[in-house]
């Protein structure tokens, strides 16, 4: 699969990656034996403890009868309570295309206070993970390193892996998937539910609240994306702010300030650079062999763009690029084939063309300026918009894009320096939602989850949605830029 469509991905669920390891405590509390029969031993990968899993039929086209049916798998991690409450706490992940259940062990580090009173459930979306994923072949090894910046989304590409798995591409997507959800709870006999959901799982999260009142008691959104706010129509001018905002935190630093004296001027010339040299050779972080690199202006902004997701990783973007501009790209490569590692397990390639295909390409038309902003250009929107032409999708999802209204008690989380769900996207969610507060958390970027303040507040908040958040210090700052060569972050 071509190679920036791996940077999409990996922007995509990249906040998984500042998680920690899993909790591994066990739990067998007993269940009513009407629903303990639905139920059935399972494992995950990188979880040592037993599990339960459920799958639920549902129509892969909801609305006809004889549609094909399709199982949508979940993962349960049981509450310790011998007694738990019965209104569970369902995790949605991101992407489109990301696996709840493949990336449990990272996010239950920051749900193991509320596990002690709730089961946990992590439901793998329509085309995701064990529901019928929608994987396509990213290449691994070299393979992927090789092609990860080429600006190519070759037809002969998308058709291979439309061909390769058997579902109705054009069924998957959001309106979708908040049916397999009611479906779910109906089965499990789930009257209501909390919600915490990461990135495109906020949307979900929106949706589903404004469709069925009532079925969601408190809602938790991290990187909020409104459905009004199509993803990728925005993504230039918010990697931009990102952006703008590394140069002003590099001014603020006297050691940083002295050792790259012209940030914008750097980032012209590793972008021209790109744009001339065409071919490079660089010996690969992987296998440690000689391999050649395809370069492109619209890969290397790509690649620029996806590094800004993390202020660890950002830490190390100015030295990168400097060495780019003279002809080094070995250090701009390792950060960003060491975000992408790992991205084919848990991304549903398929999921997210068909999703953002039939729901934010539709509305490209009313973003035009903010889809040409900065030093991205219309690399994103091309990209999407190209695989669009081409990929089977619903063209016609009436008032999709209508604000996501609501009363259900919602906390919002936002990284400050967040390219791709900043604060302005959980701002303007708030505007439809009557009980809804915001929090800001400074010098964090795609995913807040690993901040001691989001993970009190989120128990705070699901305990007792109608309580006032206590004061929380959060005193992160951003990782010191790099003067010399270092390793990228693990």
């Amino acid at each position: 699969m071509d190679g920036l469509i791996r940077f999409l991905v990996v922007a995509l669920c990249v906040s998984m990656l500042l998680l920690a390891s899993c909790d591994k405590r066990d739990s067998a509390p007993s269940r009513p034996a009407s629903q303990a029969q639905l139920w059935h031993p399972c494992r995950i990968s990188h979880v040592s403890e037993p599990l339960s899993c459920a799958e639920v039929a549902v129509r892969e086209r909801p609305s006809e009868t004889d549609s094909p049916t399709i199982k949508i798998t979940v993962v349960r991690f049981a509450a310790h309570a011998t007694q738990p409450k019965p209104d569970p706490l369902i995790f949605l992940a991101g992407g489109p295309g990301q696996a709840a259940s493949a990336v449990a062990h990272q996010v239950l580090v920051a749900l193991r206070a509320l596990r002690d009173e709730r089961d946990l459930l992590f439901i793998d979306l329509r085309g995701t993970g064990r529901s019928g994923a929608l994987h396509c072949d990213l290449g691994r090894g070299d393979e992927a390193f090789v092609s990860m910046l080429s600006p190519t989304l070759s037809k002969e590409a998308l058709a291979t892996c439309a061909a390769s798995v058997s579902a109705d591409l054009s069924a998957y997507h959001t309106t979708n998937v908040i049916a397999d959800l009611e479906t779910v709870a109906e089965a499990l006999g789930l009257d209501q539910v909390n919600v915490i959901g990461v990135s495109y799982g906020t949307r979900v999260a929106l949706r589903w609240q404004a469709s069925h009142p009532g079925r969601i008691r408190s809602m938790v959104l991290d990187g909020v994306a409104p459905p009004q706010q199509p993803l990728f129509a925005s993504f230039a001018v918010d990697a931009q702010r990102a952006w703008d905002l590394l140069v002003d935190d590099c001014a603020a630093s006297p050691s940083c300030k002295r050792r790259y004296l012209a940030p914008n001027r750097l980032l012209e010339r590793t972008l021209q650079a790109a744009q001339l040299a065409q071919e490079v050779t660089v010996t690969s972080p992987l296998s440690g062999e000689p391999v050649r690199i395809e370069l492109s202006r619209a890969g290397v902004a790509m690649a620029i763009r996806a590094i800004l997701y993390s202020p660890e990783f950002s830490a190390g973007m100015l030295f990168a690029l400097e060495q780019s501009a003279q002809g080094d790209w070995l250090p701009l490569l390792s950060l960003a084939s060491t975000l992408t590692a790992g991205v084919s397990e848990s991304m549903a390639i398929g999921a997210l063309l068909s999703t953002c295909c039939s729901e934010d390409y539709q509305l490209f038309g009313q973003k035009s300026a903010e889809s040409e902003a900065g030093f991205v250009g219309r690399a994103a929107l091309h990209l999407l918009s190209s695989a669009c032409l081409s990929w089977p999708h619903n063209a016609s999802l009436p008032g999709f894009s209508k604000a996501a209204r609501g009363s259900t008690p919602t906390l919002m989380f936002s990284g400050e320096l967040d390219p791709v769900t900043p604060p302005r996207w959980a701002e303007l969610a708030a505007k439809s939602l009557s009980a809804a507060q915001h929090k800001v958390f400074s010098a964090v970027g795609h995913g807040t989850l690993s901040t001691p303040c989001a993970r009190r507040w989120l128990r705070d908040f699901v305990r007792d949605p109608a309580a006032k958040l206590q004061a929380c210090a959060h005193t992160r700052t951003r990782p010191p830029f790099w003067l010399h060569r270092q390793a990228p972050p693990p």
